[in-house]
């Protein structure tokens, strides 16, 4: 049986932050800066080690449960009972994702149309993507390419940034648009979006070599 287990730490990071690097990144981002300025970074410490508790629990919660294929739903039916999961679930992802994906969808449509000026209309950029996004998804090494090189661009994009090297207009604005601690502590449930999917491992975990140890530090 351990010799079919054929997905490795590398694959788990990719689930784990491939959900993550994506067009909701980039706005929580733009959004907690405009909000607070640079002390969104605080926002973001609090998220990330309130999230690294979710991350442990999880990782213990697999170890109790190791053969389980629903992930969080399952954890969820064990401790409350079939209608808190179904509520949950519904309200938490499916939800959750179809408000998401459409935005998703429609600001990555919006900024090809802006770049590229070709007689596209949006949807078709929504359409096409959304193809590419499909046939990525039936392919493990291809999801792995993928997501390092969305953190990767993620990390380009930083640095140029920092550096000023783009073209676009300079934003002006104070470093610090608020240093009050309840400000701060309010642009928190916009950091959790920098953090959201380590979940999505779980289901996985019966194909990881090494689950034991890869499943929770690739979710960490």
């Amino acid at each position: 049986m351990e010799k079919n287990k054929k997905l490795g730490l590398g694959s788990v990071v990719s689930v784990s932050v491939g959900l993550v690097i994506a067009t909701s990144c980039l706005v929580s981002l733009g959004q907690g800066a405009g909000t607070v300025g640079i002390p969104f970074i605080g926002a973001m410490i609090i998220a990330c080690l309130l999230n690294m508790t979710t991350v442990a629990s999880l990782s213990e919660l697999n170890g109790l449960m190791p053969n389980t294929t629903g992930g969080l739903a399952q954890y969820t039916l064990a401790c409350m009972g079939p209608f808190p999961t179904m509520i949950s679930m519904v309200g938490g992802y499916l939800i959750c994702n179809i408000l998401s994906c459409g935005v998703e969808a429609s600001i990555f449509a919006y900024a090809m149309s802006q770049t590229l000026h070709l007689p596209i209309p949006s949807i078709g950029y929504t359409i096409i993507m959304t193809v590419i996004v499909m046939v990525a998804n039936l392919f493990g090494k291809i999801q792995n390419l993928v997501a390092f090189l969305l953190v990767g661009s993620m990390v380009v994009m930083g640095i140029i940034g920092a550096l000023g090297l783009g073209t676009g207009q300079v934003v002006s604005q104070p470093a610090s648009m608020s240093t009050n601690f309840f400000d701060i502590v309010s642009t928190t449930a916009v950091a959790f979006w920098l953090f959201i999917g380590a979940e999505y491992v779980i289901p996985i975990s019966k194909d990881v070599k090494n689950a034991k140890r890869n499943v929770p530090l690739g979710m960490f």
